[in-house]
């Protein structure tokens, strides 16, 4: 019989199958890295492959503790252990910073800060973007990735990083989901329907329709200005009459 080396599908599919629950994403990360590594390409920053580390230690260390039910510092060495931990406490006291100065600024929601805090740079891919300033309007200042250097205005950053998250695939507005992106009427910027503000410029608009009091989807937020399409062809029938 030829033997198989077990890869990492193998692996997820056993360990799916002993319901052992592992952050994979974490994990595939590393393994895109390796692999880059292995042909000859790798562009990663060391921001970003602290980063990497420092996600697979956590993984690995919970993995030890919860799974195997041993000590992390037994079973990898101490050694390695210390190196491992030497690199997530210096990344986790970049990301420290950030955090502190991100949590300073003005948002015209918290859920832009929320999204700021968990957002990669699109050019070295860490974690480690943050503000230029403290304690002023976050949409008043620039953003620096302290891995790469790397500068981004706020609209710029904040847009691609909220279309990222909440986008609707095409697969699902096909199978009838609503598209919630839309432009707001102030500055065309990205208005996030959740919470019927403007990300980009803070102008708010009504969710809720002023004459019937029923949620106004998506697709009518800005063609009927406060009122559902309902209530709206109702008004402009009787103006007809």
């Amino acid at each position: 019989m030829k033997k198989k080396t077990v890869d990492v599908q193998g692996i997820q599919e056993r360990f799916k199958s002993l319901n052992i629950n592992v952050n994979w994403k974490k994990l595939n990360e590393v393994q895109t890295y390796r692999n880059n590594i292995e042909h000859y390409y790798a562009t990663a920053s060391p921001g970003s492959v602290q980063k990497m580390i420092s996600d697979s230690f956590i993984v690995i260390v919970n993995f030890i503790q919860d799974h195997l039910e041993e000590d992390p510092r037994e079973l990898l060495g101490l050694d390695t252990y210390e190196v491992m931990r030497s690199i997530d406490e210096v990344y986790e006291a970049d990301k420290a910073i950030c955090l502190q100065k991100l949590k300073s600024l003005n948002y015209f929601t918290n859920t832009i800060y929320e999204i700021l805090v968990t957002t990669t740079c699109s050019g070295c891919s860490s974690g480690l973007i943050t503000s230029s300033e403290t304690n002023v309007d976050a949409c008043d200042t620039d953003y620096i990735c302290r891995s790469c250097n790397r500068g981004f205005d706020y609209e710029n950053l904040v847009t691609k990083a909220f279309e990222k998250k909440y986008a609707v695939s095409f697969r699902d507005i096909a199978n009838g989901a609503e598209d919630t992106s839309s432009e707001c009427p102030e500055c065309d910027g990205y208005l996030f329907y959740d919470e019927g503000v403007c990300i980009c410029c803070g102008h708010e608009i009504s969710l809720v329709c002023d004459v019937c009091d029923t949620p106004i989807p998506p697709s009518e937020v800005l063609g009927f200005d406060g009122t559902c399409s309902s209530c709206t062809y109702r008004w402009e029938k009787m103006q007809d009459e």
